[in-house]
């Protein structure tokens, strides 16, 4: 049995991820849908990932994304990616904070002083 989908949501679950998790290199793109991790990505494999992300998005699993659940997929990855960048971020922070801190020990005051 085969369940319609719309073009137009077709289209925008396939910008969507190529907007924001799909890399631009065949190395990215490999990594991406590589299901088993083997570094080769065959047309199959390709097309159950694909499917396995359309299933993820497809909530009330009646075979079509209506808008609500592009928006909510679309909206999960965005906080996802904010969450991941925001953790590195602070992270990023500490380690600057204690190369700065570092590097102030190794002044001595008249140092500081003539800066």
């Amino acid at each position: 049995m085969f369940k319609t989908v719309s073009l137009a949501v077709v289209s925008a679950l396939c910008i969507s991820a190529s907007a924001v998790a799909a890399p631009h290199s065949a190395s990215g793109i490999i990594l991406t849908y590589d299901l088993n991790k083997d570094e080769s990505l065959p047309l199959e494999e390709f097309v159950d990932a694909r499917r396995a992300r359309f299933n993820a998005s497809d909530t009330n699993k009646d075979g079509v994304l209506d808008e609500s659940e592009y928006v909510y997929e679309w909206e999960g990855k965005v906080e996802k990616r904010l969450a991941e960048d925001r953790k590195e971020s602070v992270k990023q922070t500490h380690i600057r904070f204690h190369a700065v801190a570092v590097s102030y020990t190794h002044l001595t005051l008249p140092t500081i002083c003539s800066v």
